[in-house]
């Protein structure tokens, strides 16, 4: 076969693949590939992205992550707990090929009066706050510190927003079904000290253990665990049912997303008002152990 064929054979399958599966390889992640799944979830979210969603199948664990500051969205593709792909995916990160325009994001939406959560997304923290300032939004009750949960609160429609925030910018910013979590504490002033941490009226006792709760802002039904392991039935909340977590100084829990401490996992070493997406109702098995 003549080097002429070889070549028209190789564009053909080239081509075809591209055309099918409408993916190209993120190679600016590459280094991602071959990482632990706990390993490169930090490594994302140090790159600026924020995870989507997570599907399951026989073929491995594919998760969605978007960067709002660079408007993209990528699909990382696990099997044995490692990462073994790195794909661009423009149109799997919910409705980002309907919401998000490469360049005049800011502009449309304040022309249009509407506040683009997903634009928030990948911004400082203090263009995020004039952001939501702007649309009539004010900071009511905040947790954390490394990673701090902040909840808005607009009075004019009695809306709630969740932003997170870590390293200085904003990884999500989601609304609340229930704007009862923006309420009680009030923050709301035009500055705000990132280390104030709210607790508001769940009182626990730091010697007792860690302590998870069944909805955001350490409300609903909750249970201390002290160390040891503890699965699916002994976590106290219910299966996948964990939305907020007390972690006292001197604590770290492990959670995981399957019972037995399998599938995906990650270590808290500080409160969590509200786990974001992949992990919020999605915990099914927990290690407490002395940070």
């Amino acid at each position: 076969m003549n080097t002429k064929k070889l070549c028209a054979i190789a564009a053909f399958f080239i081509l075809n693949t591209v055309l099918v599966f409408g993916q190209a390889e993120a190679y600016e992640l590459r280094e991602a590939i071959g990482m632990k799944g706990s390993s490169a979830e930090n490594y994302f979210k140090d790159e600026g992205y924020h995870l989507e969603k997570v599907n399951k199948s026989n073929a491995g664990i594919y998760q969605n992550w978007w960067n709002g500051r660079k408007r993209k969205c990528i699909t990382v593709r696990l099997d044995d707990g490692r990462v073994e792909s790195v794909v661009n995916s423009q149109g799997d990160c919910g409705s980002v090929e309907s919401s998000h325009s490469s360049n005049s994001h800011h502009s449309s939406s304040r022309n249009n009066g509407k506040l683009n959560l997903y634009s928030l997304s990948g911004m400082s923290e203090s263009s995020a706050f004039s952001e939501l300032q702007d649309h009539g939004y004010r900071v009511k009750n905040q947790y954390g510190t490394s990673i701090l949960s902040m909840y808005w609160h607009k009075k004019s429609n009695d809306k709630c927003l969740l932003m997170m925030v870590k390293n200085g910018r904003v990884t999500s910013v989601t609304k609340m079904s229930d704007s009862r979590m923006c309420k009680g504490n009030s923050n709301s002033g035009s500055s705000y000290n990132n280390n104030n941490r709210h607790h508001g009226n769940n009182k626990y006792d730091d010697d007792n253990g860690v302590t998870l709760y069944g909805d955001c802002s350490f409300k609903g039904s909750h249970r201390t665990l002290r160390v040891g392991r503890y699965d699916h039935d002994e976590l106290g909340v219910g299966n996948d049912k964990v939305s907020s977590i007390r972690v006292p100084r001197g604590y770290r829990i492990i959670i995981y997303q399957d019972g037995g401490w399998r599938g995906g996992s990650k270590t808290l070493y500080e409160d969590n008002g509200c786990l974001e997406h992949g992990w919020n109702d999605h915990i099914s098995s927990v290690k407490v152990e002395r940070d």
